[in-house]
């Protein structure tokens, strides 16, 4: 797997602050076989401060990524506008700390982004995948009103019959109940 073209050289670079812009297309996300994205066209830009023990990096997205509606399976584009901040820390045992503290052995020449952008890129993705037809906001909400959300494909004349059909039609449980009330009413 070949990543250099998404890594930062450090070794050799002075205290201070430097920009770097990279450029992530379909190429960058067939680097992870079995990713989520096949077709995307972001922009990230980084800024990074380099101090005597530390590194940061604050990462920008924006663009698009292709995905596949969870309903209806019709590909769309997902807009994706991120920033997150990274850090990196030189000390003796290298690892990752947590999701946004990495430490870096002494000598460590540069910084591999590639996993870290992908995993902040899949991590920023909705959980519910849905084509932006299926989408519906209501206006205004209140505290006090509890929403339900129903996607569907049906047209609205289609969503009416339907609701008319039910609201028509007795359960059979309740037939034997209702002949009943209606026996003690006549009497």
């Amino acid at each position: 797997m070949k990543q250099e073209k998404y890594r930062i050289e450090i070794q050799g670079l002075k205290l201070g602050s430097y920009s770097y812009d990279f450029s992530l297309a379909d190429n960058f996300f067939q680097l992870f076989p079995g990713s989520l994205v096949q077709r995307a066209a972001l922009t990230l830009h980084i800024e990074l401060e380099k101090r005597a023990h530390i590194i940061e990096l604050n990462l920008g997205f924006a663009g698009w990524v292709e995905l596949e509606c969870d309903r209806s399976l019709e590909l769309f584009e997902e807009p994706i506008s991120l920033n997150q901040k990274l850090l990196y820390k030189f000390g003796e045992e290298p690892g990752e700390v947590d999701e946004q503290l990495t430490i870096l052995a002494w000598n460590e020449q540069h910084i591999e982004l590639a996993q870290a952008v992908y995993d902040l890129i899949i991590l920023s993705l909705p959980m519910k995948k849905l084509h932006p037809k299926f989408r519906e906001t209501p206006d205004v909400i209140s505290d006090d009103e509890e929403v339900i959300q129903i996607y569907t494909t049906l047209t609205d004349e289609e969503a009416e019959a339907l609701q008319k059909d039910a609201e028509n039609t007795i359960d059979p449980r309740w037939a034997a109940l209702l002949s009943l009330k209606k026996s003690e009413d006549q009497e």
